[in-house]
């Protein structure tokens, strides 16, 4: 749900603008109403999109009247829409010191610190807003994601449920509800609410929804394939049926092209773990075969995203284009191969690909299953991922296969060296995971507790953003007590100030442990660059199986458990021969960047060889209708 600004009307009254001076009956004779008539013009021309003349009339007011707090408020809001922070920041402050106890001026300024990512003065106005009105719905949810976004989840669920209470069939509240316990690792509630939003809003917030609901289901160890994937067909069928009407026809010469037009759609061209992926991809492209275009859907600027500009023949910030506008844009760019590296994670342009902009559509890298578009063409994977035979009945698209693996990682700028193995000096064998505590469903811890019970010495390490909240850590921590751990054998940490601090942590860990069904991916290319062996489980499809392709790519595949004994077996046996352990983990870092999952010219000519092979086979399709002679 999208807060909106609160906006009496400016004469003071806490009526709305409409019911009050922009009634077309109300009229003012007085001089002090003059200063209204006009505060009530410039909020009309604010509302109708006219800046300009709002701004000028604000201004006017002031000259007159410089102690009017509504001019001074309103001022601020519009300087905000034109992006002037600090000048919004100071306008309705100067408000707020002129009118205390004004809800609408602490919710407008809790609104500008919120969007400028300063949540500590956000979360400030946004309490002051809700004490002077305790039911404002949209204070309440903006501070409960705002308390989400830093980890403070009972705060966050708190908020939340307070604000179903007030509007019990408030899809969006539910969305919010069910990442929050998503992000605690409380999977059947976050399902259960998952679902409710979907149900409950039919509006322009149901993709996002949506996805979120599909996303979370493969967290879930009472969701079967055939459910997951019918749940996917159901997102085509509720959302894009409308829109695959009207895919346009794309009127593209039938010929071979010296260069071919490739675009990148992503939130994460940032700091983000998609960024270890695509980056060496991107830097790779050969630029006399190919034009990569990023269109590039979040609002953030930091070092990473320069990086990545450097290797685009042509960046696009769309963030705030519409769907068909962005549809359009892509049509103007005659891009030949659209590609998307969402699918249903945050952020996502799905609705994009379901108008079909683009004569070749394909999934790749951020999310680990079928989109479920009838539009989307193609989704890239490889033979261990998604083995011949095995998973193509859960796609709507077809499956390319690369020959090694589906991705290549490219580690952080600035990593700690490998450290010498600490169970050597310690005696004491430790195991460790950094996957998301979504990932750590019940039947994850019985297996690692079945672990840590056969090694009664050893202890292990879970460390998530997560367990910042401190009810979380409890939880968890009684959850392993629950099966017999001792507390001393667990050690829970939350987020680090940097990456660099976080990589560190790896040098109190041993051995690292996958989870299942949802297998890591960036975290265990991490764990493996600071030199840790990692123990998968295999499970039958792609978000299963992560592990299956990196360790096969290593030439690890006694890593590689078939069940819960082999697992923990696999883990004992490492855990028990030191010096085998401590030789692996010297090497562990080379042999990663001499594998293909760190060969990034090799994985981009593969790449670029099935984009052209793709583009070849759409031509012959082109040419056998007979659109245009060849």
């Amino acid at each position: 749900m999208k807060s909106e600004i609160h906006d009496p009307c400016p004469c003071g009254s806490r009526k709305q603008y409409k019911q009050c001076c922009g009634s077309a009956n109300n009229t003012t004779e007085t001089p002090r109403l003059s200063v209204s008539n006009l505060l009530a013009q410039a909020l009309h021309a604010h509302q109708n999109g006219d800046l300009d003349l709002a701004e000028s009339s604000y201004n006017q007011i002031l000259q007159h009247d410089p102690a009017n707090d509504n001019a001074l408020n309103l001022l601020g809001v519009l300087n905000h829409s034109r992006g002037k922070h600090k000048l919004a920041v100071r306008q309705i402050k100067k408000a707020i010191s002129l009118d205390p106890d004004s809800f609408e001026f602490h919710y407008n300024l809790g609104r500008v610190f919120d969007s400028a990512k300063q949540y500590n003065e956000a979360i400030e106005h946004y309490n002051k807003a809700i004490e002077i009105n305790p039911d404002d719905l949209n204070a309440i949810i903006n501070l409960g994601r705002i308390y989400y976004l830093q980890n403070k989840h009972a705060e966050a669920i708190s908020l939340f449920q307070r604000a179903l209470t007030m509007e019990p069939n408030n899809g969006s509240i539910h969305g919010h509800l069910s990442g929050c316990y998503r992000r605690l690792g409380l999977i059947s509630e976050s399902v259960k609410h998952a679902e409710l939003g979907i149900q409950l809003d039919p509006g322009i917030d149901l993709p996002v929804l949506y996805s979120n609901f599909l996303l979370t289901l493969h967290y879930s160890i009472e969701h079967t394939t055939e459910t997951i994937y019918q749940a996917h067909l159901g997102f085509q069928q509720r959302i894009a049926d409308t829109l695959c009407a009207h895919i346009p026809v794309h009127n593209k010469p039938v010929t071979q092209k010296n260069k071919l037009r490739i675009g990148y759609v992503s939130p994460d061209f940032k700091t983000h773990s998609v960024s270890h992926f695509i980056g060496p991809v991107l830097a790779c492209h050969d630029p006399s075969r190919f034009e990569i275009y990023a269109y590039n859907n979040h609002d953030e600027k930091d070092k990473i995203s320069q990086q990545l500009k450097k290797h685009i023949f042509q960046w696009r910030d769309v963030m705030n284009m519409g769907d068909e506008d962005l549809a359009k844009q892509v049509q103007d760019d005659e891009i030949d191969i659209l590609v998307d590296l969402s699918g249903h994670t945050a952020m996502n342009r799905l609705l994009l690909f379901a108008r079909k902009p683009a004569p070749i559509q394909i999934t790749w890298i951020g999310y680990p299953d079928t989109t479920g578009l009838k539009t989307m063409d193609y989704r890239i994977t490889d033979h261990y991922a998604d083995p011949i035979g095995k998973t193509e009945q859960y796609h709507t698209e077809q499956l390319v296969r690369m020959p090694e693996c589906f991705s290549v990682y490219s580690p952080p700028e600035k990593t700690p060296p490998v450290n010498s193995l600490p169970a050597s000096d310690t005696g004491i064998v430790t195991f460790g995971t950094f996957n998301n505590l979504a990932k750590i469903n019940s039947h994850v811890i019985d297996v690692w507790s079945m672990l840590l019970t056969a090694i009664d010495t050893s202890r292990l390490v879970i460390k998530t953003s997560a367990l910042d909240d401190v009810a979380t850590t409890h939880r968890i921590r009684n959850e392993f007590m629950k099966r017999g751990i001792r507390e001393e054998q667990l050690l829970l940490l939350g987020s680090d100030a940097s990456q660099y601090q976080h990589l560190r942590r790896y040098h109190m860990i041993d051995i690292a442990l996958d989870t299942f069904p949802y297998n890591g991916t960036t975290t265990t290319c991490e764990a493996l660059w600071m030199g840790l062996p990692v123990i998968v489980m295999e499970g039958k499809t792609h978000v299963s199986r992560v592990g299956v392709s990196q360790m096969n790519n290593l030439e690890l595949t006694e890593l590689i458990a078939k069940n819960e004994n082999e697992y923990v077996e696999i883990a004992t046996s490492l855990a028990g021969n030191l010096e085998q352990l401590s030789k692996l983990r010297a090497g562990l870092r080379h042999r990663l960047q001499v594998s293909p999952l760190m060969d990034a010219e090799t994985f981009t000519r593969h790449l670029e060889d099935n984009y052209r092979a793709l583009w070849l086979s759409w031509l012959e399709k082109e040419r056998f209708k007979g659109s245009e002679p060849f």
